[in-house]
């Protein structure tokens, strides 16, 4: 449908964002794995990626993205370092690729590392012309975990980096949950030295 990215990118820019502002972030001189665009509207922010395969179809069963080296990186500690805790659930916004086909367009969330740069058709969502993309992107952006979920990831984490001092306060979004964490570690550690 489309021959270059930059056409591809061109066509998004005018049908499904217009009215919303988006910088164009991605240069020769940014670091490895920045994202082609930083979309703002409505109150929300998203890092978006753009690909473009003319040779692929929105009926593929699967489709091999060619991301660059530490382009899943950044996305995912996008999602890692955008973290709301909010009434026992801990909330996280992923970023997105936009991928032109042969037919039409594909959008790829980014909530998980995609082996290998493949991902199957029932992991990505159709975007349909004159879809309301900036809804969209408000609507199926983040993902949810309980508290005790989360917990568990950071103990988890903590135990593979060989400590358990784990700092986010330095983040404010963090410091409610590194607080509530450092004190479930707490009646942890104190249950186990009772035994």
């Amino acid at each position: 449908m489309w021959k270059y990215e930059k056409d591809f990118v061109k066509h998004v820019q005018q049908t499904l964002l217009a009215d919303v502002i988006c910088y164009r972030i991605e240069t020769h001189r940014t670091a490895n794995g920045v994202p082609d665009m930083y979309v703002t509207a409505a109150g929300d922010d998203w890092f978006v990626e753009f690909k473009n395969m003319p040779g692929a179809s929105v009926n593929d069963k699967q489709f091999k993205i060619d991301w660059r080296p530490g382009q899943q990186r950044f996305m995912m500690d996008y999602k890692n370092g955008h973290a709301r805790y909010f009434n026992g659930h801990v909330f996280r916004k992923c970023g997105w690729t936009l991928v032109g086909l042969s037919d039409g367009i594909i959008a790829i969330k980014h909530d998980r590392f995609y082996k290998g740069n493949v991902v199957l058709a029932e992991e990505v969502y159709q975007i349909k012309n004159k879809v309301n993309l900036v809804r969209f992107l408000f609507d199926n952006s983040y993902e949810c975990s309980s508290f005790t979920d989360c917990l568990t990831q950071m103990e988890f984490a903590a135990s593979r980096l060989g400590h358990t001092d784990i700092d986010y306060g330095h983040v404010p979004e963090f410091k409610k949950l590194a607080d509530a964490f450092e004190y479930v570690r707490s009646i942890i550690i104190n249950v186990k030295e009772d035994k």
